[in-house]
């Protein structure tokens, strides 16, 4: 972060970095829905990843405000709440995860 709480090193977005996090987005919200239903609880991340939640929530809100700019930490965190995501998913579908590539 630089001054201010800003990301540092702001870049444009491309439009596949959009569509992503877009997507990284509904998903969790979608699974955040799921995890209510069945297990009764707020889903929560992690202690391991609270950083990256918070840094991923930050990037997701300057879009969501028309801001698509990204620096490269958020996309790596955005990659850590990726497969937190899929491995919860996993988890309250019963499955075992496959691999450690999204």
């Amino acid at each position: 972060m630089g001054k201010n709480g800003r990301a540092a090193g702001l870049r444009p977005a491309t439009e596949k970095e959009v569509e992503v996090t877009d997507d990284v987005r509904e998903r969790v919200y979608t699974l955040a829905v799921a995890w209510r239903q069945y297990r009764g609880t707020d889903l929560l991340p992690p202690a391991g990843i609270i950083g990256s939640y918070k840094r991923w929530r930050g990037m997701v809100a300057r879009h969501r405000r028309g801001d698509f700019r990204v620096a490269e930490d958020e996309l790596k965190a955005q990659l850590e709440v990726m497969r937190w995501a899929y491995e919860a998913n996993c988890l309250i579908r019963g499955q075992e995860p496959r691999g450690q590539d999204l």
